[in-house]
């Protein structure tokens, strides 16, 4: 409804709507004021028009006037109903309603632009016609995995203003074989470590990424490209900590994005020696280190490289009788000197004149952040005689 009201002098006006088809003449009578009004309905759009005469009276001449009102398209509300997720390849249906404000005409259509992994700038799908009632339904059978959006338009048609709406459903796509394998599980330190990625079956790439981690530090990419016929990408590094490989496949059309990792553990080196024997000898096919008791202390010092501060090693001895090896004494998880050191004594007559020992160490990273793994150094063999050497 619309509402004019006009301020003249004297006692008549004709109101002529210009809008209406034939022209509607609208006689109206003025008040004691000069004032009068008229009612109406205005159109769904368009403009509305009046001319408003007067015919005159007494002192006062005839006069007229022209009013020109625009009436503004309403705006109809859109709503989608899809689902949020579906299969890639199989049927799915995004249905929608319009409402509009008021009553109105069956007009305009909704047009349908797809958005995929293919298109990611989207493309036309087609145009869906609107019901009397305001809906419409639109049917797809998506052959592209991943996000599928639709954008829903709908043109007002002649008399209503545009509206938008979008929906996004997440389509299944295939998991893909991909692995990540080194030529070894542990190194020592500065080896070169061949990496390999596998790629099994894909739609449209055969591309990979692969990334290196060094234990404490951040991953960063090793090698990306395609892989070969045989699905490999092969890469090289010179570890020098505990590393985590990993390989990224980005997905494609049909089949999803995946990661996987391995890792490589950098095996510390140790050096052994022992200090103050005088002699060796061989028993069977040992080679054996020789102390005599007058000698007071045997010496054994280990050196770890790389090693952590935080990290500690154990020294064992042991002793053979009864046919077998038996623990004799052991030292447990002391700190490294800062140069990878730590040296172990024993007093000489803590050990049966004549017999047969052995004595190693073993080192220990950190519980928390360990660059290496542990390591344990090989037997060292030693027997003691009594007295001194002649």
């Amino acid at each position: 409804m619309f509402a004019l009201d006009i301020l003249k002098k004297r006692l008549a006006a004709v109101v002529v709507d210009t809008s209406q088809t034939p022209v509607r003449l609208h006689r109206i009578p003025v008040s004691f004021f000069g004032s009068y009004r008229v009612d109406g309905t205005a159109p769904l759009t368009g403009q509305l028009s009046f001319r408003v005469d007067y015919s005159g009276s007494g002192h006062y001449g005839p006069a007229g006037q022209t009013f020109d009102i625009p009436v503004a398209k309403y705006t109809p509300t859109m709503t989608l109903t899809a689902p949020s997720a579906g299969d890639r390849a199989a049927p799915m249906t995004v249905t929608g309603h319009l409402t509009w404000p008021r009553a109105h005409v069956t007009t305009g259509a909704v047009h349908v632009v797809k958005t995929d992994l293919a298109h990611p700038s989207g493309y036309s799908v087609g145009t869906v016609p609107v019901a009397a009632d305001g809906s419409f339904a639109f049917h797809d059978t998506p052959q592209v995995g991943g996000a599928n959006a639709y954008a829903f338009t709908y043109d007002g048609g002649t008399s209503y203003l545009p509206v938008t709406a979008s929906a996004k459903v997440q389509l299944s796509r295939a998991t893909p074989t991909l692995s990540v394998a080194t030529d070894a599980k542990s190194y020592h330190s500065g080896a070169t470590v061949k990496v390999t990625a596998h790629l099994g079956t894909t739609y449209n790439s055969r591309s990979v990424t692969l990334y290196d981690q060094p234990a404490g530090k951040s991953r960063t990419q090793l090698k990306s490209g395609t892989v070969d016929a045989h699905g490999n990408l092969v890469a090289y590094f010179k570890i020098t900590r505990n590393t985590v490989f990993s390989v990224a496949f980005a997905g494609d059309y049909r089949y999803a994005p995946r990661t996987v990792t391995t890792s490589a553990t950098l095996t510390p080196t140790v050096r052994t020696e022992m200090q103050w024997p005088l002699s060796t000898t061989r028993i069977g096919s040992t080679t054996y280190q020789v102390f005599y008791k007058s000698e007071v202390n045997m010496g054994f010092n280990l050196q770890v490289t790389p090693h952590q501060s935080g990290g500690c090693t154990s020294v064992y001895v042991e002793h053979y009788y009864s046919g077998a090896w038996h623990q004799a004494s052991s030292q447990s998880c002391v700190p490294l000197y800062s140069d990878g050191w730590y040296g172990y004594g024993r007093a000489l007559k803590l050990f049966a004149s004549n017999d047969h020992y052995r004595i190693r160490g073993h080192y220990t990273p950190p519980a928390k952040g360990a660059q290496t793994g542990s390591v344990w150094s090989q037997w060292t063999y030693l027997t003691v005689r009594p007295g001194s050497p002649s």
